[in-house]
């Protein structure tokens, strides 16, 4: 989700914008963002226009003052708009930034969503005065807001939990919506004994167990994760039981998932590829000599990136525990693309079907398609796609095999195939043929032909 997020001294709002969108910025009230008590902003001074892919621009409107990116005038040429750019807009300061305002802001701040208002609303404002929801607004910057239904505000269904903004439970602090996914809910939250924001997550279906039969299943799954020590694994604060839900603590990553780069159509290079995916199979095959068990659900969404850049791999080891004690929403199981046939199938799964799982994203990096374009993996046609050398290709051909016994059948073999032509990318290109050494040349430009010696002898 695109947000642009407005600071100036105590004033704090992060603008939640819709995509495909236009924002019009801009001193007059017929701007979706309005600048007042600024001389430096024209009555209508520039455009932010984002598409379906979060992909933003922004256009300055012949303004008087300009529109600045990190600190350098556009001119009158749209100009494209990185993730965490600062916009300038008069003396108005705006970031840009996809998903995860709170890399940006303190996390207690309080997302607007913004609406776009059609033409026959600004002739109306134009005829009526000033928005009546202006009233509400600060006194240097009014937007036009969108009130949400209690049902769009409600992060959880009625027949669950009820969990919004300021919610307060087991010492922590709800502080928004993060996503969710078939088993369960996410909620950026304040840990109130540490002082410190994390994640929590909330299995939301639970089938017809005792809560705490529940509770004490996913403890033990907890504890054997928590035997895992390698850094690419994210690491469990803590767990536990609500009237009718389990839920975790984790860390916070401000930096999203491999989920939502692929869904920015990130295409990824085949040496970036080639060492996550490395990388990820050292540490797997590492945790399944201690904790004897498979993590049987990888995909782009748990995947994730901490602030230096660096993946973590969640939701290690309890995608039995869902299995058994959460119900499948069959309306939203958007990752079946990465499930090896044998889970598909509820036939079980083992290491070899994570294999398959990681194949199946290494080709997804490299052709730059979206994870949730097609439900089943279809290897022929993503291969297409793909620009990459014939050895990562028949790495993939391996990996995804709908076979489980014709797949790679270790990690040692898996590990054995990706070095070389990760090897042979990362090689430094060989260096020129020496020249030889001044002396050298300046000897052999000075050799002469051989000449005759006459002797004249005398009587």
């Amino acid at each position: 989700m695109p947000y642009l997020i407005y600071r100036a001294d105590e004033e704090k709002e992060a603008f939640q914008m819709g995509a495909p969108s236009e924002i019009s910025v801009g001193r007059t009230s017929e701007n979706d963002i309005r600048i007042m008590n600024d001389s430096s902003v024209s009555r209508k001074h520039c455009l932010i226009s984002i598409s379906s892919d979060m992909t933003a621009r922004v256009k300055d409107l012949g303004s008087s003052n300009g529109t600045t990116l990190n600190g350098i005038d556009i001119g009158q040429t749209p100009k494209h708009v990185e993730d965490g750019t600062t916009i300038g807009i008069g003396d108005a300061k705006f970031i840009y930034c996809v998903n995860n305002p709170e890399k940006f802001i303190d996390a207690d701040l309080k997302p607007v969503q913004l609406r776009v208002k059609s033409q026959e609303e600004h002739k109306e404002e134009e005829e009526e005065g000033a928005p009546a929801d202006e009233k509400d607004a600060h006194d240097t910057l009014k937007i036009n807001r969108k009130n949400l239904s209690p049902e769009e505000n409600n992060p959880i269904p009625k027949d669950c939990f009820e969990i919004d903004k300021g919610t307060e439970f087991e010492g922590y602090r709800v502080i928004r919506n993060l996503g969710e996914g078939p088993f369960s809910k996410t909620f950026l939250a304040y840990q109130k004994s540490v002082d410190r924001t994390i994640v929590l997550k909330i299995f939301t279906a639970i089938q017809d167990y005792s809560i705490g039969e529940t509770f004490d299943s996913l403890k033990r799954e907890m504890s054997k994760i928590g035997t895992v020590e390698d850094p690419a694994f994210l690491s469990y604060f803590d767990c536990g039981a609500l009237p009718r839900h389990c839920f975790i603590s984790m860390p916070y990553l401000s930096e999203g998932t491999l989920k939502d780069r692929l869904l920015r159509k990130k295409k990824y290079s085949e040496k970036e590829a080639l060492e996550l995916i490395l990388y990820l199979v050292k540490a797997l095959h590492s945790a399944g000599k201690t904790s004897q068990t498979g993590h049987l659900s990888i995909n782009p969404s748990n995947i994730m990136f901490n602030d230096i850049g660096n993946a973590l791999l969640a939701d290690y080891g309890i995608r039995n525990w869902k299995r058994k004690f959460c119900k499948k929403n069959d309306a939203f199981n958007a990752w079946t693309r990465y499930e090896a046939p044998e889970l598909v199938n509820e036939s079980g799964g083992d290491f070899i079907s994570d294999i398959y799982s990681l194949g199946v994203i290494l080709c997804d990096m490299l052709s730059g398609l979206p994870p949730s374009e097609e439900r089943q993996f279809n290897r022929d046609a993503s291969l297409k796609s793909c620009k990459a050398g014939k050895e990562t290709l028949g790495i993939i051909r391996s990996t995804t095999e709908p076979a489980r016994e014709q797949r790679i059948q270790s990690y040692d073999v898996f590990l054995k195939m990706l070095q070389p032509p990760a090897k042979k990318i990362n090689a430094p290109p060989p260096p020129p043929p020496p020249s030889p050494p001044p002396s050298v040349r300046s000897k052999s430009l000075q050799i002469k032909p051989p000449q005759k010696k006459f002797v004249i002898r005398t009587k």
